[in-house]
């Protein structure tokens, strides 16, 4: 209901209770932030880039300020040969809210960060591509499994960003009389899970999800990794 009363509830002293605003003065707050240009609004839907492109500011009249999400592509988890093989890791992530649209250049290059793919049996599984927004936002992939059993670190190594988040490694494997490394996650996708099993089974390793998940590796005497999922941009608009 509206606040008739003249006046507007205030926190005690000391204490840390948000206030019971009402929701017109809420809708009168915004209203002046709007037209005070003051604060920023989504426009339109976010540009997602799954594969390398470019950015162009002038192609979003009335742009001034952007929100760019990066995540790396994928590491591979190992392909197997006497053991079980370590899993991927996952992308890294990284952000960045940008309102200087005015010193932003013209064009922007784009890259999203592929994810690695799947290692035949006996080899370690490659690192993931870097995706990135120009130099201001970049988030490193995630790296790969061995196939001995070595899971994929993950890293911030060349990140950029205002905020920027590790993916988590993959997980290890060994002996055979273990399961193979599961793959490791990102900020926006999943590691592959299978990575065998602990029985005489064998199995090769299942490929990340979604955005920059690692992939689990392989377990058996003769089995491929998991591949790495790509990574993805994410430019958000505001006007």
């Amino acid at each position: 209901m509206p606040n008739t009363s003249g006046t507007f509830p205030m926190p005690y002293p000391n204490s840390t209770a948000v206030p019971d605003v009402p929701g017109d003065v809420l809708l009168l707050a915004q209203a002046v932030t709007t037209a005070l240009g003051v604060g920023y609004r989504p426009m339109g839907a976010p540009v997602r880039f799954t594969s390398s492109g470019t950015f162009a500011k002038a192609d979003y009249p009335g742009l001034r300020a952007i929100r760019v999400r990066c995540v790396g592509g994928g590491g591979a988890g190992g392909g197997s040969s006497t053991s079980a093989a370590g899993g991927g890791a996952g992308g890294a992530y990284a952000e960045s809210f940008i309102t200087d649209i005015a010193a932003l250049a013209a064009s922007v290059t784009v890259t999203r960060g592929a994810g690695a793919s799947a290692p035949s049996a006996g080899n370690g599984g490659a690192s993931g591509g870097n995706s990135s927004f120009g130099t201001a936002v970049v988030a490193p992939g995630g790296g790969g499994g061995s196939s001995s059993g070595v899971p994929g670190a993950a890293t911030l190594s060349g990140a950029a960003g205002d905020l920027q988040i590790f993916g988590t490694e993959g997980g290890g494997g060994g002996t055979t009389s273990v399961a193979a490394g599961y793959g490791g996650a990102s900020g926006l996708g999943y590691g592959g899970g299978k990575g065998g099993d602990r029985s005489n089974n064998t199995s090769a390793g299942d490929a990340g999800l979604l955005y920059g998940g690692g992939g689990s590796g392989g377990r058996g005497t003769s089995e491929f990794g998991g591949a790495g999922a790509n990574g993805i941009v994410i430019v958000e608009l505001f006007a």
